[in-house]
């Protein structure tokens, strides 16, 4: 999949549009995506959340499990989402955000954006259209959640509070090799801390994210009949 992203500047991206229906070819191809601390709470009731190893060995990333095979995503099928939520690594597309300035950039390559057909990125008079300000304002969350997911994360590492996946193999009848390398939260683990520690995620807004992490693990049911509604339609 060919990307170009691109500083967004007035002045180069003026002319462009963005055809809003057509970004969702993207989703189909990944089967986990990055999920911020903000959006534990709604995306916990739909998808398994979990963490999984990203860029160096020992950094975990909290993720949503789309699928069971690399490239599968279950949820998205017939260029529909099967869910009523969905994580803001795809409500963001076309454009993506430097979690580390803020700076913004949109995708030129993607085939939703084009000069001619959709929503224009800037008005007549070179100001942001009401469709790019709330891809601001959507990429604006993105770059607040970043550092406190990341502290989260590293929270919980810290502290040992988290474990393995363990998953049954033969009920999904899957490939082992995406779902190694899965971890949760260890709920023993959560629930044996000393109270002052478990007081301390509390005042932190960290303590009901553990439970609904973990609680989401229950959604892998969910996944398991919509692969099989999928290999039915096929």
């Amino acid at each position: 999949m060919i990307t170009d992203y691109q500083i967004l500047s007035q002045a180069k991206h003026q002319q462009l549009c963005v055809k809003t229906g057509d970004t969702n070819y993207l989703h189909n191809h990944t089967h986990m995506a990055p999920v911020l601390l903000p959006e534990v709470d709604k995306l916990a009731a739909h998808f398994p959340l979990c963490f999984s190893h990203h860029g160096h060995a020992d950094e975990l990333v909290l993720v949503a499990l789309l699928g069971f095979e690399e490239h599968e995503n279950v949820c998205f099928q017939h260029g529909h989402w099967l869910t009523p939520e969905i994580p803001l690594a795809f409500a963001r597309q076309p454009f993506l955000v430097d979690q580390s300035n803020g700076q913004i950039f949109v995708d030129v390559k993607n085939p939703s954006v084009n000069p001619n057909e959709g929503e224009p990125l800037f008005t007549d008079s070179g100001k942001p259209s009401e469709y790019l300000r709330e891809k601001m304002a959507l990429l604006e969350q993105i770059y607040q959640a970043a550092h406190p997911t990341q502290h989260f994360v590293s929270t919980l590492q810290e502290y040992g509070l988290l474990e393995p996946v363990k998953l049954g193999g033969k009920k999904l009848n899957v490939s082992h090799s995406t779902l190694n390398g899965l971890y949760t939260i260890a709920i023993d683990k959560l629930a044996g801390l000393n109270d002052d520690f478990v007081l301390h995620l509390f005042h932190l807004g960290l303590l009901q994210p553990c439970y609904l992490i973990q609680h989401s693990m229950q959604n892998i049911d969910k996944l398991i009949a919509l692969k099989r509604k999928a290999q039915h339609n096929h």
